[in-house]
């Protein structure tokens, strides 16, 4: 008898230890958040919580929840994110490093906008962050998107083909993307400093539209094999005047 009671005291020891270390998959409040407050504004500074789905609240204490700090979301657990319709401000540096895989705005928001799983101004004139940890393995950008925003795809894990007919593709846009290996630009302007740098990119098409390429734009990309050019263009002359002698040639 004594034998079973130890053993019953045991289980429920147990039970009880697991009771206490199980905590919802999903938070709604500001449990496990830290945040600054300036101006009777919140902003986010980081997660410390259990949680891999978080729906931010609009208000905490009266204050309305506006920014996300850089590193936010860094290291911790969640991998989707829902933020407040009244978020102000937001850079992918809150998301990078993080395990965040879709980003969601609850509601209309007032200055950013989200479809499928990826941040856009309010217009959809600019994506602004795609998930670090988003599982697609291929995307086209198209429509009204015409800029690729600062950082955007900054050290995505997943992303291998990206194909894009905007205009604009900010620095560090994929800055060590880390399975990053076909881009096609069909249309594009400008490609910033750093933008494709340090990936595993095999292939690339630079358009005859293109008029500015920062000269780092493909720096240590040991893998290119292929840049398709057209002859004469800016994206030629470049190429040539930079090194590369991995040019494909289009009449």
């Amino acid at each position: 008898m004594k034998k079973h009671s130890i053993i019953l005291c045991a289980i429920m020891a147990l039970l009880l230890i697991a009771g206490c270390a199980a905590e919802p998959t999903t938070v709604t409040d500001m449990t496990g958040f830290t945040y600054s407050t300036a101006s009777k504004e919140i902003t986010i500074t980081e997660y410390k919580g259990s949680a891999t789905t978080a729906i931010i609240p609009e208000i905490y204490n009266s204050n309305p929840i506006v920014g996300f700090a850089k590193g936010a979301f860094k290291g911790s657990t969640l991998t989707d994110v829902t933020l407040p319709k009244g978020t102000t401000r937001v850079t992918p540096d809150a998301f990078i490093g993080s395990n965040v895989k879709s980003i969601a705005i609850n509601g209309i928001g007032i200055k950013f906008a989200a479809r499928d799983g990826i941040l856009y101004d309010f217009k959809l004139h600019t994506l602004l962050v795609y998930p670090p940890k988003k599982e697609d393995i291929s995307l086209t950008v198209e429509g009204t998107v015409h800029t690729i925003g600062t950082d955007a795809f900054k050290e995505n894990a997943y992303l291998q083909s990206f194909t894009f007919d905007g205009s604009s593709i900010g620095a560090s846009a994929f800055f060590k993307a880390q399975s990053l290996k076909s881009v096609h630009l069909t249309d594009t302007v400008s490609i910033g400093l750093l933008a494709f740098a340090c990936t595993p990119l095999e292939e690339i098409t630079l358009p005859e539209t293109l008029t500015f390429i920062d000269q780092t734009a493909l720096a240590e990309c040991p893998s290119l094999k292929k840049i398709t050019v057209k002859k004469g263009s800016y994206a030629h002359s470049w190429c040539i005047e930079n090194g590369f002698e991995s040019i494909t040639v289009a009449q």
